[in-house]
């Protein structure tokens, strides 16, 4: 602006003035109406998240509450409906890698083949994080109350809805 003739710096200084008197205050206002819009989309947006995350914690929680039920009263198929019925399906345990629904409910019935063998089950879910849209990752504890000695561990299960049914897909115990 040095370099430019007298005329011209007053006409660009006077510009100047006048735009930013004018353009600050329109700025704001186009900054902040943008803004609001953000805020009230993206709050709608995960307000619905927030409902679906939560319908989907209670139903998966619903069916951690049928099985240790079931599991108490002595019901392993009553335990099972919570797994995936699926040549899929993984229990990974102490023993290694099960395949399959079936597999999977013959080594409960082995493993658990007596009332004092299964004893009072207690679960504590610790961590329950969403993945994608419908898949939850569960990590919790679990202990067995019993007449032949008390056991308990770690567990990590791989939840899924599958047909509007929520199912364990995947199960690492120990």
């Amino acid at each position: 602006m040095r370099n430019l003739p007298r005329i011209e710096k007053g006409l660009h200084r006077r510009i100047d003035k006048g735009f930013m008197k004018v353009g600050k205050s329109n700025m704001y206002t186009i900054i902040l109406f943008f803004l609001t819009g953000i805020v009230f989309s993206c709050k709608t947006e995960i307000s619905e998240n927030n409902i679906d995350d939560s319908r989907d914690r209670e139903a998966i929680r619903a069916v951690m509450d049928m099985q240790e039920k079931a599991w108490n009263s002595a019901d392993i198929h009553q335990f099972m409906e919570g797994y995936w019925k699926n040549d899929s399906l993984m229990f990974i345990g102490t023993n290694g890698i099960t395949y399959g629904f079936d597999n999977t409910l013959k080594r409960y019935l082995t493993n658990y083949d007596s009332r004092d063998k299964m004893g009072i089950l207690k679960f504590e879910i610790l961590e329950l994080k969403k993945v994608v849209h419908g898949t939850y990752l569960m990590v919790g504890s679990w202990h067995l109350t019993r007449n032949v000695g008390d056991i308990g561990g770690i567990f990590t299960l791989t939840w899924k809805e599958i047909d509007g049914k929520w199912v364990i897909i995947a199960d690492h115990t120990s």
